[in-house]
């Protein structure tokens, strides 16, 4: 089986979400125009590029808004509230691939409950939509050499 990974792969994920996307050509700067080049735009131009990348977010880049949107809307926990959100490379003391662990302040037993907020978690469509609709990299397709940071541009 190859596990070669493949920007055709993911990059259909994005339609439709505005996602921006940049325009490679060897020996020349990179192409990017917010106003023009978009995963929409890219449809019917595809057979002239040379290279395709998807400029994304990665989820450490959600910003206190996003998450507290997040946590009273997605997780539909809004009798709960939020005491901190903390992006970590942990869970129970293990390693483990990079996350946010959402605190609520409620306690169960004296101890406080915590979710995670990461690519491996189980999403509800509305979640994993609204993901993508805010450019995050759900794919690991940024440290793949697939996408743009955005927050390096």
């Amino acid at each position: 089986m190859n596990t070669e990974r493949k920007i055709q792969d993911y990059l259909h994920l994005y339609l439709g979400c505005d996602a921006q996307i940049a325009v490679i050509v060897p020996g020349q700067e990179l192409s990017w125009e917010p106003d023009k080049l978009n995963i929409r735009w890219l449809h019917g131009s595809l057979n002239k590029l040379v290279e395709v990348k998807p400029i994304l977010r990665p989820l450490s880049d959600m910003t206190e808004e996003e998450i507290d949107w997040w946590w009273k809307y997605m997780r539909k926990l809004p009798n709960e509230e939020l005491e901190e959100a903390v992006w970590t490379t942990e869970l129970n003391g293990e390693p483990c691939e990079p996350h946010w662990t959402l605190w609520s302040k409620t306690r169960t037993m004296g101890a406080r409950c915590g979710y995670t907020l990461d690519i491996f978690g189980k999403f509800e469509p509305d979640d994993f939509l609204w993901l993508l609709k805010n450019h995050f990299d759900l794919f690991h397709l940024i440290p793949s050499g697939l996408a743009i940071d955005s927050t390096t541009l």
